[in-house]
């Protein structure tokens, strides 16, 4: 794992050029398959620059995925080697030691993160019944996430209250 605001952070100070072109410049993002697990077909796509800046021009969001990232580049044709050198660069800096942690989960433990700050992948594993070992990703929307949390701090404010 990597934080991501953190390696944003060193962009930023290494090379504003390259720092401002992920705030400004929309990249397409898309994905599409099927998951078993769901029985249900996916299509998702969007178009949006690799870092999102907050009302005070601060990183908020990072979209970053290799694996989502389209091949077909919406972007003005002299801009193609400055965002491939910026995506060199900042995979560069993530890897770098001072922006990664590295851990093994033991079983029964589980990782929650924000998708959208750490940047993350991992090793191989020997994902099998022999094994022993069994990973499982679960998604939530952000939005979900704070909706409850909202709704949850309403809630227990009333109580207090009463």
């Amino acid at each position: 794992m990597a934080d991501g605001l953190h390696a944003a952070a060193k962009l930023r100070k290494e090379n504003p050029y390259l720092y401002d072109l992920f705030t400004k410049l929309p990249v397409t993002w898309d994905q599409r398959g099927y998951d078993m697990y769901t029985d249900r077909h996916y299509d998702y796509e969007r178009e949006q620059p690799i870092f999102t800046l907050n009302d005070h021009g601060e990183v908020e969001k990072i979209l970053f995925s290799v694996s989502t990232r389209s091949s077909f580049l919406s972007v003005d044709p002299d801009q193609v080697h400055d965002l491939y050198a910026g995506i060199i660069r900042w995979m560069q800096i993530c890897n770098e030691a001072e922006h990664r942690h590295e851990l093994r989960l033991e079983p029964g433990q589980l990782l929650i993160m924000n998708n959208q700050r750490l940047m993350h992948g991992r090793g191989a594993i020997n994902d099998t019944r022999e094994s022993g070992r069994c990973l499982r990703g679960c998604y939530l929307a952000i939005d979900e996430v704070d909706s409850r949390l909202r709704y949850l701090h309403r809630k227990l404010q009333k109580q207090t209250q009463e």
